[in-house]
């Protein structure tokens, strides 16, 4: 099996986030090669995979710069359900509450597998 690679945008979160995600990620899925990028350096004509946004409104600005991305948003841990709320209307596919990375990094593996974005357990080697 080839090795996939899977590009993911982070909007509003820190570089220090991108890389300790991005160690998470590895953690998760050595097999894939999990290339995670703060913002500035994702231009809108770059292809990305999966954006993970800090609030709805960086949201609605991944779905404009990355319409076929899928969206995950981070919301605060004492969220009232307003920042649910307002991610999913601007697009998220899915929230979580702000916890450790390895959660979002699961989060966010579950998210390309459901893409099809890894290889299934079933193909061959």
């Amino acid at each position: 099996m080839s090795a996939r690679s899977v590009r993911v945008a982070l909007l509003g979160v820190t570089p220090t986030d991108a890389a300790d995600l991005g160690a998470a990620l590895n953690r998760t899925d050595p097999d894939v090669a999990w290339m995670v990028a703060a913002d500035d350096s994702n231009r809108p004509h770059a292809v990305v995979d999966i954006v993970l946004c800090d609030s709805g409104s960086s949201v609605a600005d991944a779905v404009a710069r990355w319409p076929h991305a899928a969206v995950v948003a981070m919301v605060g841990m004492h969220d009232d359900g307003s920042g649910v709320v307002a991610a999913l209307e601007a697009g998220a596919e899915i929230c979580l509450r702000r916890e450790d990375n390895l959660l979002a990094a699961a989060f966010i593996q579950s998210v390309a597998r459901r893409r099809g974005l890894l290889a299934s357990q079933g193909d061959p080697e």
